[in-house]
């Protein structure tokens, strides 16, 4: 969480928000399913990259478009295919 408020874009609209450090929400639906937003999603792609597949040159668009289909940017996932990414 703690690189989440690093990150300016984030930060931004966390502080936009009202949120604190360390009670940060997610947002929900109308069926109260927590989701993050797409500048959230931005950055989880982003810290994943650059914390994890430093060897080659992928795109956090990448990330971000998985997590679109798959999850709809629900955090717990949808059906079958938990997770953000379809990954528990």
């Amino acid at each position: 969480m703690e690189d989440m408020w690093i990150h300016p874009n984030v930060n931004k609209e966390w502080m936009k928000s009202g949120e604190k450090k360390g009670k940060v929400r997610f947002s929900h639906d109308t069926e109260k399913r927590p989701y993050l937003s797409r500048v959230e999603l931005r950055a989880v792609s982003e810290i994943i990259l650059s914390k994890h597949i430093s060897a080659r040159r992928v795109e956090p668009t990448i990330l971000c478009a998985i997590a679109e289909i798959v999850s709809m940017r629900f955090v717990n996932g949808v059906g079958q295919c938990t997770g953000l990414m379809g990954i528990d």
